[in-house]
């Protein structure tokens, strides 16, 4: 039979309705996480575990081209927002080891007085 998500049909092949029940929660689960979360809330874990689903859901006879394109675009996005967060975070490091080595020549400094 066909399915209708998102105005996109996609094909199920099972006559199990177990199995079509599943397939359907996989989706829903994977449409869910690309279109509701900020892609810098989703980490690298989540998409690959959307990915790893969309790959079970092609092999069980879904068209998923359309979610392929858009877990792309979340991927990106994601990626893009890790790297504005570890740079991020690089800067306050840089920061703090700045700061621990004018504190390591201050107390050097002290020493040598003594």
């Amino acid at each position: 039979g066909f399915y209708a998500l998102s105005g996109n049909a996609v094909h199920v092949q099972s006559q199990d309705l177990a199995l079509r029940t599943k397939d359907m929660n996989v989706l829903l689960d994977i449409f869910e996480t690309l279109s509701y979360k900020k892609s810098c809330d989703i980490s690298e874990a989540q998409l690959r575990h959307v990915s790893d689903n969309l790959s079970y859901l092609k092999r069980a006879g879904f068209k998923v081209e359309w979610l392929r394109a858009k877990f792309d675009d979340v991927s990106l996005n994601a990626c893009e927002a890790r790297i504005v967060k570890l740079k991020e975070e690089v800067k306050k490091q840089e920061q703090m080891v700045s700061y621990l080595k004018d504190m390591l020549k201050y107390e050097e400094a002290k020493l040598k007085k003594l």
